[in-house]
């Protein structure tokens, strides 16, 4: 018999026997730390061998020696707390100990449990066992399929208590039956019925581009039953049309396909490969020719139809080929026979199943690790399922010398871009000039400490973005955090507990329009990367970023989450003064728009070497707790008091849910007058959408502005008083919808002034609708909403005073657009002060400023899909005549590029109303002749969209200038 302190073919030897006989004994004194080995060399004399180990401790040690209730502990150096938590603390930690991990299968529950924890009523969960105990089945449908938190369970809703009762009830049972596991599970997705994973509606009702996901653990190697799936990653597939017109053929090909027969793998690969609903018919001309295949897709995903993505994570096992993710395995890969033996090889087919499934796989080889790979699991599963697909979308454009700016994001990924494209000799847009770029060392990011400008982050902020938790949590210390916000990638990665990656450092820029600075030649625009972003106009490169304070530090903490859910952050307006305004100054504010509430204010004269100094002020909340989510651009102008004021709506959302003008003291940010309408109530939320400025006499100070409410209301604020106190509202006219139900009709997207040249009369001009909420995103049925367009006399407009017109020829087609017609000119009614136009889309609406061009009222409309799997939409911009609501008597546009609008007639009337087929359109900018589109169908590497030449005899305009009285 022998010890030693290494294996037994270590020559070295701590203590040998002496014979062969019983009861032998070797000492070994002061031994050494690490493992011990025990050799016995085989004999046939040798039999019922035991061994017994006793380890004698040095007499003076620390010890606890004897019993009963007046045992102390000898010869120890005490501490107060030596593992640094209290005796209760240990207590309770060995009881937890006990109670959820001292069993493999306890840490497994205890593991699942802390990974589903954070997931919220944005996914649908269900529950299988391997061994299909139907009485332990929950579908993803059960309680209306949504995964509800905690605190917002409901008698009706009881999926996520069920959920959590299913899975710490679950036994164990021998065998590990994987492959009838997944089958059934393939099986389950490919189910129609209401009760399936895509109930609980039914038919027609049912959502097509649901994303179906299958997490498969184990803790062994798969045996039992196999399923008849013959070598489907070797065979290819069948050629699959998508709702675009995509295609798709799987190709057997590596890492995919194997040799072999009746695998994991096989199974993975064939509800993935295979469309599992042909039954879901496309609703719309094309249903006779494909199916509804829309699903997003992802980088990791490409498959646009109804299908299935395996995850696996084994617990406790490695297989032989030495990969531990997907993406480490090569294309060259060659896949061993899982047929032959139960074995690690098995394991292997749970990756090659992964791989075929187009998800992940987690070798955990401890509970901490399970409970972590499972976190990993489900927050990539989050991440594709975020949005409902990659769409890049045009947010808004601008012009100015010979480029185009335009704005963009990703949904999903929410990245966003900032891109200037040159215009050739006809003025379109052509050629990419440049993509806005950030720096990634010595970028310069500034904030607000509460009473100046600071370099980002202060001290609080650093704070404020620490989070604190498990591994499912993402910690990170608000150091890193900060860093990571700013862009430092060093912490990004797929695993769990990194943080999130970005493809481009700069976030989505949805509700932020980009404005151009000329003196300095800059563009400015916010992002929900939570921050407004500088760039060198010529180069495209930042100059700064500033991170305003106002914040909500919670939503700008989650940026790095692997789990991100998109949150709004500088999602508002910004808008910069020209130097004749501001003195040698260029002074800009910008709001948090659908981020939050508040303003900021920067001195931008200098923006190549701005400083902190230069961070002027910032507003949370006006005196009159007014303040709201300001989504309008601000009026910046003279007011009558003498100072330089941005004239803002105050937007949804405020703590009084009022519609009221704020002003604002644009060097200080000190609030100078509150003009409250009194319209709006917690019953009846209201607010205030963007002014529109018309200066008096003088030609210098503002004396009139105008803004519309969400409960309909158009108000004229008369501000030609020098004391802000005097300062009034007047409302001119509630707009209705007149379909019969009288429902009001919201204004959101602000009010356009014209003087009509012939009568010299003053018109205001609006669209009515809202797209604000998701209830109104999704709404298709939102009741009639209208175009509108009255003289203001000084007193309130009646419907009476309005004269009806109307859009015809709805359906009609030229040169391949869809078109409509305004009615045939004609001059106003005698003692009619205006006129309305009902939109006929089902859904259409107005959400944004129109404008006036020579005379004629252009508008984007735009007719939301009414498809939870569709947020694309459509819509149309249309051109009429301003002060008669009818046709402007001419084509406006020229359809077939020929350079002539003669010939753009429906009938005897000219072409009114265009679908582009940008989806729904954005507001649309004018280029010498040119009219440029932008919408929600755009492609992230496209140009805005050329719509064609318009009618040329208008001069240049700014549809956002204040007016002269």
């Amino acid at each position: 018999m022998n010890r030693s302190n290494a294996p037994s073919s270590d020559s070295s030897r701590d203590c040998t026997s002496t014979g062969d006989g019983n009861e032998e004994t070797c000492r070994i004194n002061a031994p050494n730390s690490g493992t011990w080995y025990v050799q016995i060399n085989g004999h046939s004399r040798y039999r019922d061998v035991n061994f017994r180990v006793r380890i004698v401790a040095n007499t003076n040690r620390c010890d606890y020696p004897g019993t009963g209730e007046n045992r102390d502990f000898v010869n120890c150096t005490e501490s107060a707390t030596p593992t640094g938590r209290t005796v209760d603390s240990e207590k309770t930690n060995f009881a937890t100990w006990y109670s959820y991990h001292r069993t493999r299968s306890k840490a497994a529950k205890a593991g699942a449990g802390r990974a589903f924890r954070p997931q919220g009523n944005r996914v649908r969960v269900g529950y299988r066992t391997i061994h299909n105990r139907n009485n332990f089945d929950i579908n993803v449908n059960s309680g209306d399929g949504r995964f509800i938190n905690d605190y917002d369970v409901t008698p009706n809703i009881t999926n996520r208590a069920t959920w959590y009762s299913r899975l710490y009830a679950a036994e164990s049972s021998s065998g590990t039956p994987l492959q009838t596991a997944l089958d059934s599970a393939g099986q389950y997705f490919s189910q129609s019925a209401a009760t399936g994973p895509y109930g609980p509606e039914s038919g027609s009702n049912q959502y097509s581009c649901r994303q179906n996901f299958t997490i498969l653990t184990t803790d062994g190697f798969w045996n039992t039953s196999t399923v008849d799936r013959n070598n489907v990653d070797g065979s290819a597939g069948s050629t699959i049309l998508g709702a675009k017109g995509e295609s798709y053929q799987y190709s057997p090909t590596g890492p995919y396909s194997d040799g072999y027969e009746r695998t994991l793998a096989d199974i993975a690969m064939y509800y993935w490969k295979t469309d599992l609903r042909t039954d879901i018919a496309e609703m719309g001309s094309n249903a006779a020719s494909r199916d509804k295949n829309n699903v997003p897709t992802s980088a990791a995903d490409p498959a646009f139809w109804q299908h299935m993505v395996t995850f696996g994570i084994s617990i406790g096992l490695k297989g032989n080929a030495g990969y531990t993710s997907v993406a480490s395995v090569p294309d060259n890969i060659t896949w061993p026979n899982v047929g032959d033996a139960e074995d690690a090889d098995r394991i292997d087919d749970l990756l090659h199943a992964a791989v075929n499934g187009r998800g992940r796989f987690i070798a955990a080889s401890n509970p901490t690790q399970f409970a972590a790979g499972l976190g990993e699991a489900l927050a990539a599963i989050q991440q594709r399922t975020s949005s409902f697909s990659n769409v890049a979308t045009n947010a808004a454009s601008i012009r100015t010398g010979g480029k185009v700016f335009n704005a963009s994001y990703v949904s999903g990924i929410w990245t966003g871009a900032v891109k200037a494209w040159n215009l050739d000799a006809t003025n379109s847009p052509s050629t990419l000039a440049w993509e806005a770029s950030i720096p990634t060392t010595g970028r310069k990011v500034f904030t607000y400490s509460g009473t100046a400008g600071a370099t980002f982050p202060t001290s609080s902020q650093t704070t404020a973005l620490e989070r604190t938790g498990d591994l499912v949590d993402y910690p990170v210390s608000g150091a890193d955090n900060a860093a990571y916000i700013k862009g430092n990638q060093s912490l990004e990665g797929g695993s769990l507990g990194q943080l999130r990656v970005r493809t481009t450092l700069l976030g989505d820029i949805v509700g932020s329009s980009p404005h151009y600075v000329d003196n300095t030649q800059t563009i400015y625009v916010g992002a929900n990367d939570g921050m407004l972003h500088a760039f060198d106009a010529t180069t495209g490169i930042e100059l700064f970023a500033y991170v305003p304070s106002i914040l909500n530090m919670a939503g700008l903490r989650d940026l790095s989450r692997g789990d991100f859910a998109h949150k709004f952050l500088v999602d508002g307006p910004v808008v910069a003064s020209t130097r004749t305004l501001t003195t040698g100054k260029n002074l800009l504010v910008g709001a948090l728009g659908k981020g939050g509430k508040g303003m900021f204010g920067l001195d931008v004269t200098n923006p190549a070497a701005f400083a902190a100094a230069d961070v002027k002020w910032e507003l949370a909340e006006t005196p009159g707790n007014n303040m709201g989510l300001v989504t309008g651009r601000p009026i910046l102008a003279k007011v009558k008091s003498g100072a330089v004021a941005a004239v803002v709506g105050n937007g949804v959302n405020s703590t009084n849910e009022r519609a009221v003008l704020i002003v604002v003291n644009l060097e200080t940010g000190a609030v100078i007058r509150e003009i409250d309408t009194g319209a709006g109530s917690t019953a009846a939320p209201n607010g205030l959408a963007a002014p529109t400025g018309i200066l008096g006499p003088d030609g210098r100070s503002l004396a009139y502005a105008y803004a519309g409410d969400r409960l309909g209301n158009v108000w004229k604020f008369d501000m030609t008083n020098a004391n802000p106190a005097s300062w009034t509202a007047t409302k001119l006219f509630t707009a209705r919808s007149n379909d019969g139900s009288g429902a009001l009709q919201p204004i959101t997207g602000g009010v356009t002034v014209a003087t009509d040249p012939r009568t010299y009369k003053r018109w205001v001009l609006f669209g009515t609708g809202s797209f604000i909420t998701t209830t109104e995103a999704d709404d298709k049925t939102p009741g009639t909403q209208s175009l509108y367009g009255f003289v203001d006399n000084g007193a309130a407009v009646a419907y009476a005073d309005l004269q009806k017109r109307n859009i015809n020829n709805t359906g009609a087609m030229q040169d391949g657009y869809p078109v409509r017609s305004f009615d045939a000119k004609a001059a106003l009614p005698s003692g009619k002060k205006g006129w309305f136009v009902n939109l006929p889309g089902a859904g259409e609406r107005i959400v944004q400023d129109a404008q006036v061009v020579a005379n004629i009222l252009v508008s984007a409309s735009m007719i939301p899909e009414g498809d939870a799997c569709d947020a694309s939409g459509t819509g149309y911009i249309n051109a009429l005549d301003a002060f008669t609501g009818t046709s402007a008597g001419s084509s406006f546009f020229d359809l077939d590029g020929d350079g002539k609008t003669d010939d753009t007639l429906i009938g005897a009337v000219p072409v009114g109303s265009v679908n582009f087929g940008v989806g729904m359109p954005t507001l649309p900018i004018f280029l010498d002749g040119k009219l440029i589109v932008g919408g929600t169908n755009s492609s992230a590497a496209d140009a805005p969209g050329d719509g064609g030449i318009v009618r040329k005899t208008w001069g240049r305009v700014s549809w956002r200038e204040i007016r002269k009285d």
